[in-house]
């Protein structure tokens, strides 16, 4: 029920969880969920583990969310570029 639970926060707005919400959604694979609770969870935080799993999440989404990462990564963020890039080599994304 993880998708129901992302909703909840996003409704809530209550990015507190992160972390789990995260863990959760990686290991179920819920990429386009997971993006949309980063994308709320980053109004109110500004953690460089927040906007680097933003950035790994799109890419996992594959093409449709390709022109949203470019401004992402093109405007002011908290991500650890590097290595998220260095993640994304390793899990065949590009």
């Amino acid at each position: 029920m993880l998708r129901e639970a992302i909703e909840s926060f996003i409704k809530a707005k209550d990015p507190s969880a992160y972390m789990m919400v995260i863990n959760i959604g990686q290991n179920q694979e819920c990429w386009e969920e997971l993006v949309q609770f980063l994308l709320m969870a980053r109004t109110s935080m500004k953690e460089q583990t927040i906007d680097s799993e933003l950035i790994f999440s799109y890419a996992k989404c594959g093409d449709r969310y390709l022109g949203e990462m470019e401004n992402f990564i093109g405007d002011p963020n908290q991500a650890d570029i590097l290595k998220t890039a260095d993640r994304c080599f390793d899990n065949r994304l590009y």
